[in-house]
């Protein structure tokens, strides 16, 4: 699966200090990047929308919310859970 990423994404993991959290994220975008169809991504579920494919991906505490569109997943935001659905989807 191909990745793109928005900018509120980029934000999101310039604000991520801990070491540890980063590589579990690299590790989910990796995970991201190598599954052939959604269902083969560890830890993802389906966040209810009307206007488009929305999934999120558990990191611990955070969660990475990403787009499907066609064959590529567009990572929108990656934030600690209470916030996150505040701000996903979109």
């Amino acid at each position: 699966m191909r990745i793109d990423t928005k900018r509120d994404f980029d934000r999101d993991l310039r604000d991520i200090r801990n070491a540890v959290l980063r590589r579990r994220v690299d590790t989910a975008i990796a995970n991201i990047r190598a599954a052939s169809a959604v269902h083969e991504i560890p830890s993802i579920g389906r966040v209810q929308s009307r206007t488009g494919l929305f999934y999120r991906v558990r990191v611990g505490g955070y969660r990475l919310g990403f787009e499907l569109v066609g064959d590529t997943a567009v990572l929108d935001r990656f934030l600690i859970r209470r916030d996150f659905y505040r701000h996903f989807p979109p």
